[in-house]
């Protein structure tokens, strides 16, 4: 059985400024029918494995050495280092980026790509037939006539997977491809991806990056047997592809993560590398973490956010559906409020409504007992991560530290010796501390993430005035994150509302129960 993709000796360097990052892979195999999943931490570069096969860059950033075979085509060396994005194996390959809506035209609708879809299979019958099918079965037949910018981050992968499935690609490489989906979403979708790869008929493969015990099952579902690698660093900026780990060996380990303090162990006996070792580890200490809910009750305090009778609709007619209504709920300082929902029932507009980023709603929202409030004093006490923040933060200039601290005005060389010391301990525990000299434009997504975390954090403390309570809204903020990075935030944020005299509180939204049950106090 030939190999959909063989990668033997090779490399691929990338070059951003005057950094650079080098992936080395001795060898890595996708095989027909199955499934092949690359681990590692966030930064180690399997994104730009993903998208250098894809043909992704720009000409000139990336230099490709070695041996690729792509669905029985043998690249050349002048395909690998002048024109990659030529090569006739893209006609067999499916890219599904991690955030799909950074490359999906704003202003096409979803019935538009069916369209399109059909003009780039012209001899192929059933191609519209078959998309209004797939958009059935994803759940977004209600949003044929939305526009994909209106679409939320779980809608937006499902689209790409639908688009997948019409196109049929021999090879798909997927990014994260399920990380915005709700536990409901992602079961049913996860399945229609490993049926696509197992079909009996055809020569199908998957190569999957991903951060997520629960893709790590799924991917034995069928009675299927994945291939397992993991992208480490060596040296800095350098990192290698570890030999196929014996997928025995993983099984064992997820064992470990559930509260049996029998299989505890399974972790650290498992021969796998300790990047995952630490990947599975961090994945037990959250899954074991469940914060006491605690019942509504009246209160003495003016609550820090207090909410009654809220209503919304994108259109003004009287005749169109409202996104959510009748909505009442409040926070207090030292509560953590969860709000959860399925992919696609409006948390980010809830938030932006919330944060008065998005007019036209009905009924009312105070916050510090007023509706009011000053916008200079609202955003010093209240700051917002929003989904896709590595996006805004991929914008900004110079180093990490740099676009930190761009936001409260001040260079490091301004900054008081407490001040200094609260921004190094953020950026130490959210595992960035030895980035902080790094260009913005050279980090992940995932760091982007965490470093635009570490910004919004960072300024409440730093405008906070005495007395004053301050919250911070995190909209799926682990979404991207290894399960490390991931634990390291949510200790961080947990410390810090655990202390009193911090005065911090979290507006947690997330699809994640795993994330809801470590944070939050109370549940929307």
């Amino acid at each position: 059985m030939n190999p959909l993709l063989k990668i033997s000796d090779a490399q691929i360097t990338i070059s951003r400024g005057p950094q650079s990052h080098t992936v080395h892979i001795p060898e890595l195999e996708v095989l027909p029918r199955s499934t092949t999943v690359l681990l590692g931490p966030s930064g180690s570069g399997k994104s730009v494995l993903l998208k250098s096969l894809s043909g992704v860059f720009p000409e000139g950033t990336t230099e490709m050495t070695g041996s690729f075979e792509v669905c029985g085509e043998s690249l050349a060396q002048s395909d690998l280092t002048e024109a990659v994005s030529k090569a006739p194996h893209l006609n067999s390959m499916f890219y599904i980026f991690q955030d799909p809506r950074t490359y999906l035209h704003s202003r096409l609708s979803v019935r538009e790509y069916g369209s399109l879809l059909s003009r780039k299979e012209p001899h192929r019958e059933d191609v519209e037939e078959r998309f209004t099918q797939l958009i059935r079965d994803a759940g977004l037949e209600h949003r044929l006539d939305t526009a994909s910018a209106y679409l939320s981050g779980g809608e937006a992968q499902r689209l790409m997977l639908v688009m997948m499935q019409v196109l049929r690609p021999k090879l798909v490489l997927a990014d994260e491809p399920l990380s915005a989906q709700d536990r409901l979403h992602h079961e049913n979708l996860r399945t229609q991806l490993n049926r696509y790869v197992q079909h009996a008929d055809e020569e199908r493969g998957l190569l999957l990056v991903t951060h997520e015990i629960r893709d790590l099952e799924q991917s034995f579902q069928g009675g299927s047997t994945p291939r397992f690698y993991v992208l480490e660093e060596v040296s800095p900026g350098s990192f290698s592809v570890s030999p196929k780990i014996d997928s025995s060996e993983v099984v064992s380990a997820l064992s470990g993560i559930n509260d049996d303090a029998d299989k505890a162990e399974n972790i650290k006996n498992a021969k796998i590398p300790d990047t995952v070792k630490q990947f599975f580890l961090s994945a037990r200490q959250l899954s074991g973490r469940h914060r006491a809910y605690r019942e509504a009750r009246v209160q003495t305090q003016t609550p820090l956010l207090d909410v009654s009778d809220l209503s919304f609709r994108w259109s003004r007619s009287r005749n169109s559906v409202a996104l959510f209504e009748a909505l009442s709920f409040a926070s207090h300082t030292g509560e953590n409020l969860g709000i959860m929902g399925l992919s696609g029932v409006g948390k980010s507009t809830l938030a932006e409504v919330l944060l008065r980023l998005v007019q036209g709603h009905k009924g009312e929202i105070l916050w510090f007992g007023s509706k009011n409030l000053k916008d200079e004093d609202f955003r010093n006490q209240v700051q917002y991560v929003f989904q896709d923040c590595e996006r805004a933060m991929a914008w900004e200039t110079g180093s990490l530290k740099t676009a930190v601290l761009r936001a409260i005005g001040q260079k490091a060389s301004e900054l008081e010796p407490q001040e200094h010391s609260q921004l190094n301990n953020i950026l130490q525990t959210l595992g960035l501390e030895h980035l902080k000299d790094k260009e913005v434009l050279e980090l992940s997504g995932g760091q982007l993430r965490r470093a635009y975390i570490a910004r919004a954090l960072f300024k409440l403390i730093f405008d906070q005035k005495t007395d004053h309570p301050i919250v911070l809204v995190l909209d799926e903020a682990t979404v991207g994150l290894d399960l490390v990075a991931q634990y390291r935030l949510l200790s961080l944020l947990d410390s810090y509302c655990a202390d009193a005299s911090r005065m911090l509180s979290l507006v947690v939204i997330s699809h994640d129960p795993v994330v809801v049950r470590y944070l939050s106090d109370q549940l929307v």
